[in-house]
């Protein structure tokens, strides 16, 4: 499915080669995100809901957990694992944390005691500016929601921005190819500027031309 936010924050940070990943939430967002991370051989050591947290350092048996109807409780899902509570999440190492379930996933606690070098918001508002404001000062990478989930309209950009009709791997390969550039200039803008990564990210929607008149798809700078 190509590169990821998760992906591109990890090269953020200068985390090379293959790395650890934790997701808060596993409804549809956390599913999905779980099994492309998957398919790019990334390890997922950690998945939480509100019922609990289900860990391993060698990492999580995916593929069963997926196999699992998708209401099932975290502790319930078929996968080898230590069981903990809910909020066990937020202080068991892994390179990434994606926050893909609720609104104001992480307080004060958790966020000045990280052990993640970055953070993908996927969740609406799943960190308020604050709690980045404090993971930022803590040399965390944050990916803000407004990227994060930025996935249904960048696949709109990709399949109705280019010139001809792309096919199903074309629409994938403008995906990831709009997504690393996206996230590249995020973090290079952050690191130029001294900014957190929220404030770069509207400093480079600031600066975009926007034509009112102009076809809604096509323009995007990251597309092939």
């Amino acid at each position: 499915m190509g590169p990821r936010p998760e992906v591109g924050a990890a090269r953020a940070c200068g985390v090379s080669g293959a790395f650890t990943c934790a997701i808060q939430g596993f409804g549809n967002l956390g599913r999905g995100t779980a099994c492309a991370l998957a398919e790019q051989g990334v390890r997922v050591t950690a998945v939480a809901d509100e019922h609990g947290c289900v860990a391993d350092p060698g990492g999580l048996d995916v593929g069963a957990m997926l196999a699992c109807p998708p209401s099932t409780p975290v502790p319930g899902l078929k996968t080898a694992g230590q069981r903990m509570p809910p909020g066990a999440i937020f202080h068991l190492p892994a390179d990434v944390l994606v926050l893909a379930a609720c609104a104001d996933a992480m307080g004060a606690r958790e966020t000045v005691a990280t052990p993640f070098a970055a953070v993908v918001v996927g969740a609406n508002c799943g960190l308020s500016e604050s709690a980045e404001d404090t993971l930022h000062g803590c040399g965390v990478f944050v990916v803000p929601d407004f990227i994060g989930g930025i996935g249904g309209s960048a696949s709109m950009e990709a399949l109705f921005g280019p010139k001809q009709t792309p096919t199903a791997i074309e629409v994938l390969r403008n995906l990831a190819h709009m997504m690393r550039e996206l996230i590249d200039d995020l973090a290079s803008a952050a690191r130029r500027d001294d900014v957190s990564p929220r404030t770069a990210a509207l400093h480079l929607a600031a600066g975009a031309t926007v034509d009112p008149d102009a076809p809604p798809y096509g323009h995007c700078r990251y597309l092939f």
